[in-house]
């Protein structure tokens, strides 16, 4: 038996797979795969799953759950098991938690085959950021890139987001499992569903309806809001939205020297890896850059930027505040 983990990364379709493969289970069962959904409330992923190897008494507590589990995929008796959660990305530098995966993957007795798609560092920490602006993330975005520059990783609640993904692969590999690495910006057919079929050995007739949707995709307005809400808390943003208004529908992007940053981080491990799978991030670099004014992230999400419009709107002082609907100068909005 094979055991493909799918383990995202985040903000690469895995919402849209999750979906699909739920919309095909019968299907793929009746071809040999199990894509296992065994009580545990979740509709389209193994979120649990990956929540229960964090440590061990996580572990302990799922058992339960994960012999029900291991019951009856083995009473279907397939060639193929997939989980899919791109919450495992916290856990892939993490050799005990990776050993308890390869325990639950011992206790089926299958091969393990970790199945990861990339993105190039710059579209993924800009996308990731805006997602993580909507979950309540106050950090100024320089701070997120400092980190990440730093260490390779980005921490946040019970989230360890991967971007050395040298590092990263070479844990996996470090496990004896198979590892595959697919290139977000490459998908075949540019859909996720039939990249992730034929990763598995399924025919492309397969596909369900949720191939065209985007289950989790971003949202380009009121980012500022939420950014200075997530910051400040209770205050009376209310006179940012008509900033957010001129913003919307502009994706906010890296600056330069940001851009620049990640290029001389990763460049390397990611060269190793184009060498190893195939998988060509590289050429990514700098495809951010645009000739229009857009919004910089690292500027814009700043504690700077938060200072000059509490001062501007009066947001600490609502009784003194001026008047909404005022334009900013005209060299704020274009610093940002």
């Amino acid at each position: 038996m094979r055991l493909v983990i799918h383990c995202g990364l985040h903000k690469t379709g895995s919402t849209t797979l999750q979906s699909a493969l739920v919309d095909m289970a019968p299907s793929l069962e009746s071809h040999g795969v199990s894509y296992p959904s065994y009580q545990t409330g979740e509709v389209f992923a193994h979120h649990w799953l990956a929540k229960s190897i964090k440590g061990p008494h996580a572990f302990r507590k799922a058992q339960g759950n994960i012999a029900g589990m291991i019951d009856v995929i083995k009473a279907s008796n397939p060639h193929t098991v997939c989980f899919s959660s791109e919450d495992f990305e916290t856990h892939l530098r993490n050799p005990k938690a990776l050993a308890r995966l390869m325990e639950i993957a011992d206790q089926l007795n299958a091969k393990p085959v970790f199945l990861v798609y990339l993105r190039n560092q710059v579209e993924y920490l800009e996308s990731l950021y805006l997602q993580f602006l909507r979950m309540g993330l106050g950090l100024d975005a320089s701070d997120v890139i400092d980190q990440v520059v730093e260490t390779g990783q980005f921490a946040w609640r019970k989230w360890v987001i991967q971007f050395d993904y040298a590092a990263m692969i070479d844990a996996l590999i470090a496990t004896n499992s198979n590892v595959m690495v697919r290139n977000y910006h490459a998908l075949e057919s540019n859909c996720i569903i039939q990249d992730f079929l034929t990763c598995i050995d399924q025919p492309a007739d397969l596909k369900s309806n949720a191939e065209s949707k985007r289950l989790n995709s971003a949202r380009l307005s009121g980012n500022l809001q939420r950014f200075v809400t997530n910051r400040e808390g209770n205050l009376d943003v209310q006179a940012i939205a008509d900033i957010d208004n001129k913003l919307s529908g502009l994706r906010p992007r890296l600056s330069q020297n940001a851009q620049q940053r990640l290029k001389d981080r990763f460049w390397a491990g990611n060269q190793d890896i184009e060498a190893k799978f195939g998988v060509s991030l590289n050429q990514r670099f700098g495809r951010t850059a645009s000739t229009n004014p857009v919004p910089v992230i690292d500027r814009l999400f700043a504690t700077d930027t938060i200072d000059f419009l509490s001062r501007f709107f009066g947001m600490n002082n609502p009784a003194a505040a001026q008047t909404r609907g005022i334009d900013l100068p005209e060299d704020w909005l274009a610093a940002v």
